[in-house]
């Protein structure tokens, strides 16, 4: 048994057994306030926000009190926004804390620097010691900072050629667009004729002539009439089987994807509009199976008529019924 007032397990620093422990002494000191035989520390202090005086009672409102019972006081201290240090609660040195050496700025001499503050008052005086190197880097030679002064802080962009004059990071490019333009360089040469081109963009492969070149040969090879082809590959043709005619059987509508076309065979910029109306052979003229004749004839888009090829695609049941 340690405590021999209400027998709990607590021994005294002397590792002996105590008379009363803090839970008695506790129990204690609240029966003599309730009996009057305990009377509080008073001392009168000085409000910090009206000045009058009031009487702290307790010793913790002795150590942390500094305003009176004055709601108006309270409100205008909070709005000022004063720390309690700044107020003046535990000014001074504390008796059980090491009195420490005051500190002043290494650079200004100004002082005294507070705790958030290390060995300067700011950024200015802080930014400025190191620019001026007054820094001891013990892990730096001294060859270090004379290169650092000479070495140039202006170089030419690797796209354009521009003067750059970097500060804080290098730079190898003036701005985004010649960043972008060093990762996608533009075409040379034309993959055509390999003649020189003045490209402005990515796009640009060929030149002007060899451009319109493949133009004309595309232009022609889709305008070879079909009775040339039909006669070449040996397949029958029906001279009254006429595009206007294929276009209004089908109601202008794709056998292939079943979207409604155009009216009219439109181009924009040497380039067809993909819904453009065309006729296509189900089963191609190529593979000398069938020819231009109403079985094997359908409305297709521009679009689906390229990327069908010589597939037999679309409306099957009309070669399949003739045939």
């Amino acid at each position: 048994m340690a405590c021999r007032t209400c027998g709990s397990d607590w021994l005294a620093a002397t590792a002996k057994d105590c008379n009363r422990c803090p839970y008695c002494d506790k129990q204690q000191l609240f029966r003599a306030r309730k009996q009057g035989g305990w009377v509080e520390p008073t001392q009168i202090k000085k409000c910090v926000q009206c000045g009058k005086q009031f009487t702290a009672v307790g010793v913790k409102h002795i150590k942390q009190r500094i305003l009176c019972e004055s709601p108006v006081c309270r409100k205008q201290h909070r709005n000022s926004c004063k720390t309690r240090r700044d107020s003046g609660v535990f000014v001074g040195t504390r008796p059980s804390a090491k009195n420490k050496q005051d500190r002043f700025c290494k650079r200004c001499g100004k002082g005294l620097l507070d705790r958030n503050q290390k060995k300067y008052c700011g950024k200015t005086c802080s930014g400025a010691n190191a620019r001026e190197f007054n820094r001891s880097f013990k892990e730096l030679p001294d060859w270090f900072y004379s290169w650092h002064n000479e070495a140039s802080k202006i170089v030419s962009c690797l796209t354009c050629g521009t003067l750059i004059n970097y500060l804080t990071r290098k730079r190898k490019f003036c701005n985004n667009a010649c960043r972008y333009r060093s990762n996608n360089p533009l075409h040379q040469l034309c993959i055509d004729c390999g003649s020189e081109l003045k490209a402005d963009t990515r796009h640009v492969r060929m030149c002007i002539a060899c451009k319109e070149k493949r133009r004309r040969a595309c232009k022609k090879a889709a305008g070879k009439k079909p009775r040339k082809r039909c006669k070449k590959h040996g397949v029958p043709y029906d001279p009254t089987v006429k595009s206007r005619a294929v276009f209004e059987r089908d109601n202008y509508v794709c056998q292939l994807c079943n979207i409604k076309c155009l009216k009219k065979f439109t181009v924009i910029a040497n380039m067809p509009l993909p819904l453009s109306p065309t006729v296509d052979h189900i089963i191609a003229i190529s593979l000398r199976i069938k020819g231009h004749t109403w079985d094997n004839v359908q409305c297709a888009c521009w679009a689906c008529n390229v990327a069908k090829g010589a597939n037999a695609k679309g409306q099957l049941r009309f070669a399949i019924a003739y045939g």
